[in-house]
């Protein structure tokens, strides 16, 4: 039999009557520096200062922008600007800081966001916010619980990251030099094509926005390329009676590489996302501003290797510098297809390919990880709070 919830029954205490929130002075760009203490903003550090506000560890609650509401741990020896409400002089002899944390996440802000243009928490809003108080030593039991799952997410986070790290550099110089036994011929070996001289770049159907619903067929756009996976939560759908005549080219198939046409540029930006579809996904139908490559001879061009040449910064950079700069920058697919490139070999392709999809796939093993330690997380924060919530 488990035990029962040590939140369970635990008086309610006014957030007000534990701490004391408190906006700091903003900070201008002009007056950041490149480095020294951080300085954490809304929702993240946005550069650095000579001088911190707190010198141990702090919580604090966004309280401006799209992110209002959300809670923090800031390291110590951090500035925390006005953008967030910094909980200042916390009772410990009440509350455990780190237990405060936890409590407030679970319970959520949303309540006590103010504006619609631009939301704000104020201190007056906080004061409506409760949280259950058990004893101090259950509430620390509770708080140490909970950061050692934090702390495995931390390390899956920094597993990522560097995962992330040594594949790009992989990718830069694979594609730069190829492969280090063939460097010497690398020159000869290799060929300059148009992209349309090895593959085709299709555009998919201009669905109407009225046709758009939360059932049948999903429709891939550009918000649900993700780097290489496809993020179909909440994709539009249409009915599929609707388009029974719609020519099957619009009809995506296992394998497919797709790319983003339209959108922001720079090294994060998502004009030149990217996604390959798996058997998983489908059915899919493919909408206007996202492109479908199709191989015109596979004895010059590997699928494999094409994913790979797609994701590669050299081609987001390619892409992004042909683009039209309008509200958004846009490419056609004509504009891909008169793109120049140098592609290797059948068999250095297959090569370059398979060192690239090796960290790919720990990348994807260590982010299912992540995942289900994060879910793991959420279902304690519910278990040992939510018997209060009742």
């Amino acid at each position: 039999m488990s035990r029962p919830s040590p939140v369970a029954g635990a008086p309610l205490a006014p957030l007000l009557s534990l701490c004391k929130p408190r906006q700091w002075p903003m900070l201008s760009k002009g007056a950041l520096l490149s480095e020294g203490c951080p300085v954490f903003g809304a929702n993240g550090f946005i550069g650095f200062t000579s001088r911190p506000t707190h010198t141990e560890e702090a919580i604090a609650i966004t309280c401006r922008g799209a992110a209002c509401g959300a809670v923090h741990r800031v390291p110590a020896g951090s500035y925390i600007t006005g953008n967030a409400m910094a909980l200042d002089a916390i009772l410990i002899e009440m509350v455990d800081p780190i237990y405060l944390y936890y409590a407030l996440k679970h319970r959520g802000l949303d309540d006590v966001v103010s504006g619609s243009a631009q939301p704000q928490i104020t201190r007056t809003s906080l004061a409506s916010v409760e949280i259950p108080l058990p004893p101090l030593a259950d509430q620390r039991r509770v708080a140490s619980l909970l950061a050692s799952v934090d702390r495995r997410i931390d390390a899956g986070r920094a597993v990522l990251d560097q995962l992330r790290i040594v594949r790009k550099s992989l990718a830069d110089d694979l594609f730069a030099r190829g492969l280090p036994a063939r460097r010497v011929s690398r020159s000869s070996a290799w060929s300059r094509v148009r992209v349309g001289d090895v593959a085709r770049v299709e555009q998919g159907y201009a669905f109407p926005s009225a046709a758009f619903s939360t059932e049948g067929i999903p429709v891939v756009r550009m918000s649900n390329l993700r780097r290489g996976d496809l993020d179909l939560d909440g994709a539009a759908r249409v009915c599929p009676r609707r388009f029974a005549s719609l020519d099957p080219k619009y009809a995506l198939r296992e394998g497919d590489v797709l790319l983003g046409l339209t959108g922001s540029t720079g090294p994060t930006g998502s004009l030149g996302n990217f996604a390959r579809v798996r058997a998983a996904d489908l059915p899919l139908l493919l909408n206007q501003r996202v492109a479908r490559f199709t191989i015109l001879d596979p004895r010059r061009l590997l699928p494999d290797f094409l994913i790979e040449l797609v994701a590669s910064d050299a081609f987001r950079i390619t892409v992004q510098a042909a683009a039209k700069k309008l509200a958004q920058a846009n490419v056609s697919s004509r504009q891909i297809e008169a793109l120049s490139l140098e592609i290797p070999p059948l068999d250095e392709q297959a090569e370059i390919a398979a060192a690239l999809a090796g960290v790919r796939e720990r990348m994807a093993a260590e982010a299912r990880e992540l995942d289900s330690v994060r879910r793991i997380l959420a279902d304690l924060l519910r278990s040992i709070f939510a018997p209060r919530d009742r």
